[in-house]
């Protein structure tokens, strides 16, 4: 996943005076939301790897940190400028790695898992190097044969016992409803593939977030509570989507649409997906579940975009 490499520019007041607005305005109302930064923006990243710790007080550091609500292993991207030769010896594949991010003092982990890939190049006058990582190792090949039940178990006990193959930490089990198997069902094929099924099966989502399964139905929220407008770090207008998507009902399918709003913020350690939100601005209002979004710090640029239904 490539970097974004937005340009901020120095002649936008409007920009300049939303982020001063934002950040000057950010008071600590509760333990859900922001501390206030200290000056102008006070971003602070921290990567962590074995023995290894970089901090940005010291190198410059870019990031591209996606999540989401699916299965599939979400990869990081982690570029730091300038790294010693010792420091990038120790920077091992499938080593576990963590990025914290915030603003001084508040920061917190936006992302936990395994570097898959660390290269570094030469731009101009800088080393860079770029670490590529994952939140699961990767089981896109990862097969179950012969898994059989018998007639009258539950869908909820064949999901659970589908998870507990990824050999992950279980956060949350919640599903909407549940179906008895009428005959006696056997199982075989890609891992990924029948957790998702079979979550649709009871009405739910099973997703990693941060080295942890999560299964809960779609619309509940979880974790922590955000008032999200102007004053809060909202950047822009909100953007209206609407998407559609086939779920499993039962042995059948349907078609569902999705609609919500994709925002952009500036960067909240906090949020993620299932986060409540509760949205303010002039062209739409409500309250919200996130459900995707991205972590990004590039330049000037540190924020947090999620869309959210």
């Amino acid at each position: 996943m490539n970097i974004s490499e937005k340009v901020f520019d120095p002649q936008d007041n409007k920009h300049i005076s939303r982020m001063v607005k934002a950040i000057e305005g950010w008071e600590e109302k509760s333990s859900m939301e922001l501390k206030e930064p200290t000056g102008m923006f006070g971003q602070k990243t921290i990567v962590k790897s074995g023995g290894v710790t970089i901090d940005s007080d010291d190198l410059d550091i870019e990031f591209s940190i996606p999540f989401d609500d699916d299965i599939v292993p979400n990869e990081a991207e982690i570029c730091v400028f300038n790294l010693s030769k010792n420091t990038i010896a120790q920077l091992k594949t499938n080593a576990v790695i963590t990025v914290e991010a915030g603003y001084s003092d508040d920061t917190g982990i936006i992302f936990s898992g395994r570097i898959s890939q660390v290269k570094t190049k030469r731009e101009g006058c800088d080393d860079r190097t770029t670490i590529k990582a994952i939140d699961k190792e990767d089981f896109d090949n990862d097969s179950v044969q012969s898994l059989a039940y018998k007639k009258g178990v539950k869908a909820s006990y064949i999901l659970k016992d589908l998870i507990d193959k990824l050999k992950l930490p279980v956060a949350m089990f919640q599903v909407a409803k549940d179906i008895t198997m009428k005959e006696a069902t056997n199982i075989d094929g890609a891992l990924a593939d029948n957790i998702k099924e079979y979550s649709e099966m009871c009405g739910a989502i099973t997703y990693i977030n941060r080295g942890k399964v999560y299964t809960r139905p779609q619309s509940k929220a979880i974790g922590a509570h955000f008032e999200i407008n102007e004053d809060t770090g909202l950047i822009g207008s909100p953007e209206e989507f609407e998407e559609t998507v086939t779920n499993r009902e039962g042995e059948s399918s349907k078609k569902e649409k999705i609609t919500g709003y994709k925002l952009e913020m500036l960067l909240q350690h906090q949020i993620t997906t299932g986060a409540s939100v509760n949205l303010k601005s002039l062209y739409a209002s409500g309250k919200y579940v996130v459900r995707k979004g991205q972590h990004t710090c590039s330049g000037t640029d540190f924020t947090t975009e999620v869309e959210v239904i």
